[in-house]
């Protein structure tokens, strides 16, 4: 997520519910859809009638979001990133 976030940057996470709205723009935990084990911090592009997102990285060379494996089901988006701790 660089430049926004550093790599081991601690971030404070509001746990998505049913009726927590996610909106282009907001910072978001979610699973990889693929790999379910690991965990992704990524911003939300665009987001869909059914809850899906599209979400990017802030860094164009990182290969690793929606570009590369589509639309995250709103069951894997874990959290919104609320806060970063300097």
């Amino acid at each position: 997520m660089l430049p926004t976030l550093s790599p081991g940057e601690d971030v404070l996470v509001t746990p998505v519910q049913a009726q927590t709205k996610i909106s282009p723009g907001d910072i978001v935990v979610c699973c990889h859809p693929l790999k379910r084990n690991i965990r992704l911090v990524k911003r939300v592009s665009e987001t869909f009638y059914d809850g899906g997102c599209y979400v990017l990285s802030d860094n164009v060379s990182e290969g690793s979001d929606s570009r590369s494996f589509g639309v995250v089901g709103r069951e894997l988006i874990i959290g919104r990133v609320t806060s970063r701790f300097f």
